[in-house]
């Protein structure tokens, strides 16, 4: 029989329940929570210009995904969901009369409706398992009552806070799948799209002006020609960036950062317009770069929107953004 490597055992140890896996989990939650939210909250006011049958497509691209997404979250289980429900002996709840039958009921039919639609599959797959009874009937002594009372009680709390990490990352997702859908962009005076392609920067904490990526598109009757964009006196223009999948060359980038600058001139630093987002690389699989602006020129020169990027890194390295997406429209 072969032995666990180091590789193999630091693996095993860190997906225990309770383990390295969850706490890591833990510490990282509060940013990306945050860091969604406030994406959120930034693309919430964003007008779509999709008419016609395109609203009904833009409403199935858009929350079908998300829904999936939503539903599997829920409904996924681990070899621990599987043992655990296995090994639980029953009797262990506290049971209470409610008084209130007409309460009691209607819980029941939600606690019904809501295991129809998000079944704990574990615990099927565990109550089938040869012995099942046998082993859930058991006696247990107090002290492991207790344990399995208090391995309960941690699993509710986990529970609640899947369910506000899914809430969180299914308006994540609606809000962004809408925001980056192109029928959302085309329509105004005119229309331009760039990407979603290839951008490569060094990551050496110098901040750097972003093009649009290849392929393009326009549209419209006086669709911009690239980035930057010119906004003319008396113009209002939307400038949106987004980014979903970012990699590191040797896996060294702390975070990355992307915003939007109104500048009289491309190549001097300007004022920060809009929405920008900063990401840490160890939770660049959660959420992604976003940078949006609706900027209504009202003043007697022109100015240009600049997008600008900057990432960090603790030794020399590079960041690359396989996805970089540019849209802008002339409203």
């Amino acid at each position: 029989m072969s032995e666990l490597s180091f590789d193999q055992l630091s693996g095993l140890v860190r997906y225990i329940p309770y383990g390295p896996g969850l706490w890591n989990a833990v510490r990282r939650w509060p940013d990306s929570a945050v860091g969604r939210l406030n994406t959120v909250t930034a693309l919430w006011e964003f007008s779509c210009n999709a008419q016609g049958t395109d609203k009904w497509i833009v409403l199935a691209e858009t929350l079908l995904p998300a829904l999936g997404e939503f539903w599997l979250g829920m409904v996924g289980f681990d070899w621990d969901d599987i043992a655990r429900s296995f090994f639980r002996p029953t009797g262990l709840r506290f049971r209470y009369k409610m008084r209130d039958g007409k309460k009691k009921s209607k819980k029941t039919k939600l606690k019904k409706a809501w295991n129809f639609f998000f079944p704990e599959i574990g615990e099927l797959v565990a109550a089938k398992l040869p012995l099942a009874r046998f082993v859930k009937g058991r006696k247990v002594g107090n002290a492991q009552r207790w344990l399995w009372i208090i391995d309960g009680v941690a699993q509710r709390a986990l529970y609640y806070w899947l369910l506000v990490d899914l809430g969180i990352d299914f308006a994540y997702n609606t809000s962004s799948s809408l925001i980056k859908n192109p029928r959302c962009w085309k329509g105004g005076a005119g229309w331009f799209q760039g990407g979603p392609g290839f951008l490569g920067i060094q990551a050496d904490g110098v901040v750097r002006s972003t093009g649009a990526p290849m392929p393009q598109a326009r549209g419209g009757e006086n669709p911009p020609q690239g980035v930057p964009i010119y906004v003319r006196p008396g113009e209002s223009v939307t400038l949106g960036c987004f980014a979903g999948d970012s990699r590191s060359l040797f896996n060294r980038v702390g975070s990355f950062s992307l915003w939007i600058e109104k500048v009289t001139d491309p190549g001097e630093e300007g004022e920060t317009v809009g929405f920008g987002s900063t990401v840490l690389y160890e939770n660049r699989n959660e959420y992604g770069l976003a940078a949006l602006t609706t900027f209504e020129n009202d003043e007697s020169r022109g100015y240009w929107l600049v997008p600008k990027i900057v990432a960090s890194a603790s030794a020399p390295d590079a960041l690359y953004l396989t996805d970089y997406t540019v849209f802008c429209r002339r409203n």
